[in-house]
């Protein structure tokens, strides 16, 4: 038997175990309290899942790998809460702003069906800031240019970020921001420059984080470089700057490089 609202009463809206009661009576009748339709009635939950793979030729509806957007921003423009994007091997040279409360994953061969099926090592998934012919998106302006920034309540897994230029964070750019888990990456060849007159400071060529209950877990850092003669370059790796709770552990930092804190520089912040 199939439980079906014919009242006149405000519907019921059921998402993902979540019942939102508009009408107490309604509810009572559709659930079996007074009837028999309890065991009628099923939930199932279907994770919100975007697909990305450069190389999909199906519909571009991100629905599916063979239905995968090819760019990255496409996804990201129909994210939504509590979204999860993956995203196949290749290279993407984007401007990326995560959503908050968005989950970004990368390393997928453009087959698998779970988290755990992914070998990132095989299946290197690129955001690359140096071909800036081929950035999509409008650029960026100011001092601070991130090729990836976060917003609160976000995963970054599973990429490699290279190439990013600027002075700020070339790598990854977080600002007043919680909550955020960098994980599984390898964050390379990024430089942080001055932009402003001597004596600026500048640095957090792989990752400037200025944010709160942040875990930065299992990254490389490599040949990252916060350098200019005129200004006090510090952290070519990580710049911790009036942070808190921020969990930095299990990383590799290889040939990073800056005049305080070649790998990592902490300024104003604490419980570190």
């Amino acid at each position: 038997m199939v439980c079906k609202l014919t009242s006149s009463l405000s519907p019921i809206n059921i998402r993902n175990k979540i019942i939102k009661l508009i009408s107490p009576l309604l509810l009572w009748s559709c659930l079996g309290l007074n009837g028999n339709y309890a065991n009628d009635i099923t939930f199932q939950d279907t994770p919100n899942i975007i697909y990305v793979d450069k190389n999909a030729s199906g519909l571009k509806t991100g629905r599916s790998w063979n239905d995968a957007f090819t760019n990255i921003s496409q996804a990201l423009g129909q994210s939504s809460l509590n979204s999860s994007v993956w995203i196949a091997k290749g290279t993407y040279p984007e401007y990326i702003t995560i959503p908050a409360n968005v989950k970004f994953y990368g390393g997928f061969s453009g087959n698998e069906s779970s988290l755990e099926e992914r070998v990132i090592s095989n299946n290197p998934t690129i955001l690359d800031g140096g071909n800036q012919s081929q950035r999509i998106g409008p650029p960026m302006t100011g001092p601070v240019e991130g090729i990836v920034l976060t917003n609160s309540n976000t995963i970054i897994d599973g990429f490699t970020i290279k190439n990013g230029d600027g002075r700020l964070g070339y790598g990854i750019y977080l600002r007043g921001a919680e909550n955020v888990i960098i994980k599984n990456n390898l964050i390379e060849e990024n430089k942080a420059h001055s932009l402003g007159e001597s004596g600026n400071y500048l640095g957090g060529a792989g990752i400037f984080c200025s944010a709160q209950n942040v875990t930065i877990d299992s990254n490389v850092f490599r040949n990252n470089q916060a350098q200019n003669t005129l200004s006090i370059s510090v952290g070519g790796g990580i710049w911790l700057s009036n942070s808190k709770n921020v969990n930095v552990m299990n990383n590799i930092f290889d040939k990073n490089s800056a005049k305080y804190g070649g790998a990592i520089c902490a300024t104003n912040s604490n419980e570190i």
